[in-house]
């Protein structure tokens, strides 16, 4: 009983965890404007970089920007942008720290809720999953934490370290027979030429 307690509540603080954004940039889509450029350059203040470090449950970061290009298209927006992140993270071998740089590009599509059920509404080189629907306001810092996410390693590993193989290879794999030592001492004693007696 406690136990299963225990597990519900610790899948919901992890549901709770994952529902909020590090850092919060709100966009009303009302204030777009359709003849002008809806630009955003984004940056963090110490207390969103120490956020963001904690949701992402890496050991630093150094240097953090985002521009995002909102443009109209027919029956909504394309969000564009770019996202530039050098973090480090613990390597999985040596536990050391490793820099990461990533530098990634995004690319949405927001439209009605009617229009996301037909595909061909849609332009031919976004995917289903680029496409969300619109709404009045727009949480820019959940689009981008979750594009960091998908993009970071998962298993970062310190440059030219290998986890070491306690197995052996496919070629070595197969254990010797037992006799084998002895029948490869047969084979050279048949070579040596032994004076008949």
């Amino acid at each position: 009983m406690d136990s299963n307690w225990h597990k519900k509540n610790s899948e919901k603080s992890d549901l709770i965890r994952l529902s909020y954004p590090p850092f919060t940039r709100i966009i009303k889509i009302s204030d777009l404007q359709f003849n002008q450029k809806n630009t955003f350059s984004i940056r963090l203040n110490d207390q969103e970089t120490a956020n963001l470090i904690k949701f992402l449950g890496i050991t630093n970061i150094f240097s953090f920007n985002c521009k995002i290009n909102f443009k109209p298209v027919q029956d909504g927006w394309l969000i564009l942008g770019i996202i530039n992140l050098v973090a480090s993270q613990q390597c999985v071998i040596t536990l050391d720290n490793v820099r990461t740089k990533l530098k990634i590009s995004l690319k949405r599509m927001l439209i009605s809720e009617a229009n996301i059920k037909h595909k061909e509404t849609a332009s031919p080189d976004l995917n289903l999953e680029d496409i969300d629907q619109i709404t009045e306001i727009l949480e820019l810092g959940d689009i981008i934490t979750e594009e960091i996410i998908l993009m970071l390693p998962k298993y970062p590993r310190k440059k030219g370290v290998k986890l070491e193989n306690h197995y052996t290879d496919s070629k070595n794999n197969i254990k010797p027979h037992p006799f084998q030592g002895l029948a490869n001492l047969k084979q050279d004693l048949e070579k040596i030429n032994l004076p008949k007696k």
